[in-house]
């Protein structure tokens, strides 16, 4: 069979989840938010700050908000749609540079 992209990937998923406890930034939810599948991400991730409320649901670390989170996402369509917009239009701001200095922004915050 052929290889899919990741992005075609991505596509095919009702929801990304990332529920790290430490995650610089998140590249994964990223990718995901240029397929435009929306994603739950703990607010433990750097990317958190980019797609709060823009094509992702932040949630605290944790397996009860987690556990929530997806069952709030995988039960509402009309959440999921629009955040897989939203989450498309944040990826499409998204540049090279501006990826590098959110992640520069977050090392220095740590040191």
């Amino acid at each position: 069979g052929t290889v899919e992209s990741p992005l075609q990937l991505y596509g095919d998923a009702d929801v990304l989840a990332l529920p790290s406890a430490h995650e610089n930034f998140g590249m994964v939810a990223a990718e995901a938010a240029a397929a435009g599948t929306a994603s739950i991400l703990t607010d433990r991730c750097g990317i958190a700050a980019l797609l709060r409320d823009r094509g992702a649901l932040v949630v605290p670390y944790g397996e009860a908000p987690l556990r929530d989170g997806l069952e709030r996402l995988l039960g509402d369509d009309r959440l999921r749609a629009e955040l897989g917009r939203a989450a498309r239009e944040v990826a499409a701001e998204l540049s090279p540079a501006s990826v590098a200095r959110l992640q520069a922004e977050i090392y220095e915050r740590v040191v």
